[in-house]
């Protein structure tokens, strides 16, 4: 860097970009119509011989699905609020925490549909390996068709849907690649012990590589002893390349716990986009490169890395004055999103500590096109920016 001086200019300045990209909208997808109703998504009908009748399924699509030819993951849900849910995976999207998604909803299922087995009050129980196929059959294939997905599904579901959620990952793990489970009733309230007595055997027949579990619970005193034995026999069997977590959120009741399940098991997901490990950072901006690689095979695409990842490297090489390495990262990043404004401002800020002013202000200018194009609120900071480096140039004229 040119001076101290510079360094803590550009340490405020990266935090300031930072809270920036926490707060920072996205553009606005042109789904409003003319009549000011703003639409997220539709209904639609998939007809299912393996459950014999019509299911009605909500769809929520992202932000700017319909301006581009992106591909998204899957969440599918049921025995749950559509729209909540839908809100939770946007808001880590916007965050940076999770990849956008695309949201599956099914509406008209039945308790029975999640019971493996007959049961005592429930006389039309046993049908989770019919639902389990129709997910797998049916719906999977059918949104595909419709949507532009990722092979990439997730399965959220609670209470006895809860349950559901681990007898599916446990008996069929070829259907969905990670599962959250709130408050999963794997007993069925007390009629049915077919999960826990056969968990140990199916944890040894079944591949679980790259594949998620996540399991929360509410202070539920029935239920929690249950859950921890239940994942006593997960760590005992350990399968290999099985990512699980088990969490009780004893200050949760029995509908808030869907808030901390969905969410930080979305967190726990994608987790491996977010946070590179630090050693992988300290070898440089070429092994973050080969590690970003390395993800597709856990999840089946090039997930690539989010924009919060991004940042936490390229802040430890500027504190670390590994300039080069910087600049390297974000010319990565920015082969992945072009138009990523605050990408091309920390491009520009980083070759102004390299003290390669006529690269930042190249940088910067195409910060200040993107921060308009965008619409950015914040697009004052970019202008300033910008003028800071000419007013600099102005006084090297051999670096113009």
């Amino acid at each position: 860097m040119n001076s101290n001086m510079g360094q803590a200019h550009f340490a405020v300045f990266w935090l300031l970009a930072v809270q920036l990209m926490t707060v920072l909208p996205q553009a606005q997808a042109k789904t409003t119509l003319a009549d000011g109703k703003i639409v997220i998504g539709e209904t639609i009908t998939v007809h299912s011989k393996h459950l014999n009748r019509g299911m009605t399924i909500d769809v929520c699509l992202p932000q700017d699905y319909a301006g581009g030819e992106k591909r998204y993951p899957l969440l599918l849900t049921c025995q749950s609020h559509f729209l909540h849910i839908s809100g939770i995976a946007a808001d880590l999207a916007r965050r940076g925490s999770a990849p956008e998604m695309i949201v599956a909803g099914v509406r008209n299922y039945s308790s029975d549909d999640f019971i493996p087995e007959k049961i005592s009050g429930h006389p039309y129980s046993g049908g989770a390996d019919r639902f389990i196929s129709f997910f797998h059959d049916e719906l999977i294939p059918n949104l595909d068709e419709r949507y532009r997905t990722r092979p990439f599904r997730i399965f959220y579901s609670g209470s006895f849907g809860g349950g559901f959620a681990v007898y599916a990952f446990l008996t069929r793990p070829d259907v969905f690649n990670a599962c959250l489970a709130a408050a999963p009733a794997i007993d069925y309230e007390g009629g049915s012990n077919l999960i826990m007595s056969n968990a140990r055997s199916w944890l040894a027949q079944n591949a679980y590589r790259n594949r998620f579990l996540y399991m929360g619970v509410e202070n539920e005193p029935r239920l929690i002893p249950l859950l921890e034995r239940l994942s006593s026999l997960i760590g005992q069997a350990a399968p290999p390349g099985l990512r699980w977590r088990y969490r009780p959120y004893l200050d949760e009741d029995h509908t808030s716990i869907v808030n901390q399940v969905v969410h930080h098991g979305l967190r726990f997901v994608f987790s491996a986009t977010s946070d590179i490990p630090a050693d992988i950072i300290g070898r440089g901006s070429d092994a973050i490169r080969e590690y970003a690689a390395g993800l597709a095979a856990a999840f089946g695409y090039d997930i690539g890395l989010t924009d919060i990842a991004f940042h936490r490297a390229v802040n430890a090489y500027m504190e670390q004055e590994r300039i080069n390495d910087a600049i390297g990262l974000l010319h990565f990043q920015l082969q992945f999103k072009p138009d990523a404004e605050l990408a091309w401002l920390s491009l520009g800020r980083a070759y102004e500590a390299n003290g390669q002013l006529a690269a930042a202000r190249t940088a910067l200018r195409y910060a200040r096109e993107k921060a308009m194009a965008n619409s950015s609120p914040h697009l004052g900071i970019f202008t300033a920016a910008l003028d800071q480096i000419e007013q600099k140039l102005a006084k090297q004229p051999e670096a113009k």
